[in-house]
């Protein structure tokens, strides 16, 4: 096949990984890929040098010139899959592409917010792929047919966090071995609920007073939570540790991998997680329990109610005092993770996807 990808994003999130994921696999299966990017974006770059054919489009992505240009390059490529990887993307596929023939036209769903104006959905694609079932049934709540539907979950790439290492990510944090180290790596944005993971960490430090929080990214509410951290008097247990590079380093150091987001998509640092064999607690909220309950219903972490602090902190706690529940339920994890989460598995369904709308 040939697949042309658009992304319009100027940074790179869990979705822009995906794309990356995507598309080295589907080219690894033999199929054609383009990606079609802002010129001098990130994802323009490490597509690039990923190998990935870039077709670089004007930093005003939404002017004339990108639609033009995208226009011409499909005329030109002729693909068999156009593939928006964000709505913006979608919203340039389908006006660059009017009037002109393409078998397959996707469109990738990410977030749990439900949709106002579903006639961009309609007339724009020919099947929305969602990163979960929790994704799915907002979507259906927002009328978009349900055979226009598609679950595919994301997937993770397991070498690449196992190739990390503990005592280096440690080092890089000035922690010796024994001291308990929380992680959470996210966007420190409103909806991956940093601010009742910080409520919770007093509890935490009630039982071990040498418990560490990081965390790991950056974004808009880095001063406001640096705040409460001050307001808590937890500021000197909670170290900000910005955008890192060395995050398998990361998460192979830490004791517990905590993720408090009340509105999660999916939450792809989970597997991450998971792959590395960490235990993860999470808040019980839109897609994280399909990783964290395996096809029997089993806890394959510590589910605990969304923004509730307190449950945060219990389930915390319970994480770092229980070895012997802690390896059950991380040996679970590792084995729900492996059959349903895997980049290849994601790929692969993926492909079967565009496969089902070509056919």
């Amino acid at each position: 096949m040939k697949l042309l990808f658009i992304s319009t994003e100027k940074g790179w999130h869990g979705g822009e990984e995906q794309l990356r994921l995507l598309v080295s696999g589907a080219a690894a299966a033999g199929h054609e890929c383009r990606v079609a990017t802002r010129e001098g974006s990130i994802v323009a770059d490490r597509l690039g040098s990923n190998g990935a054919t870039v077709l670089k489009l004007p930093r005003a992505i939404r002017g004339p010139r990108s639609i033009w240009r995208l226009r011409r390059a499909v005329q030109k490529f002729r693909p068999d899959v156009i593939h928006a990887n964000d709505p913006h993307g979608l919203s340039l596929q389908r006006t660059a592409t009017w009037g002109l023939s393409v078998p397959a036209r996707i469109c990738s769903r990410r977030v749990l917010f439900p949709i106002y104006g579903t006639r961009k959905y309609r007339a724009g694609c020919d099947r929305m792929v969602c990163v979960s079932h929790a994704i799915a049934a907002v979507c259906r709540k927002s009328r978009i047919p349900d055979e226009m539907l598609a679950v595919v979950h994301d997937g993770a790439d397991p070498a690449r966090v196992r190739a990390g290492d503990g005592r280096r990510g440690r080092a890089s944090l000035g922690l010796p071995a024994d001291v308990p180290l929380v992680l959470c790596v996210a966007q420190l944005a409103q909806y991956k609920g940093h601010r009742y993971l910080l409520d919770a960490i007093p509890a935490v430090l009630a039982k071990d007073p040498r418990a560490i929080l990081a965390l790991a990214g950056d974004g808009p509410l880095r001063e406001e939570l640096s705040t409460q951290c001050r307001a808590l008097g937890i500021d000197g247990v909670v170290r900000f540790l910005g955008y890192r590079d060395d995050v398998p380093d990361l998460i192979r150091a830490c004791d517990v991998f905590a993720l408090a987001s009340p509105e999660e998509g999916l939450g792809t640092s989970v597997l991450d997680a998971t792959f590395a064999g960490r235990p993860v607690v999470a808040a019980d909220a839109g897609g994280i329990p399909e990783m964290l309950r395996d096809g029997a219903g089993r806890p394959c972490g510590w589910l605990v109610a969304p923004r509730d602090p307190a449950a945060l902190a219990q389930g915390i706690n319970e994480a770092l005092a229980t070895p012997d529940e802690r390896a059950r339920r991380v040996a679970l994890a590792q084995e729900w993770a492996a059959a349903e989460f895997t980049a290849a598995t994601m790929v692969g369904r993926m492909l079967e996807v565009y496969a089902d709308v070509l056919g």
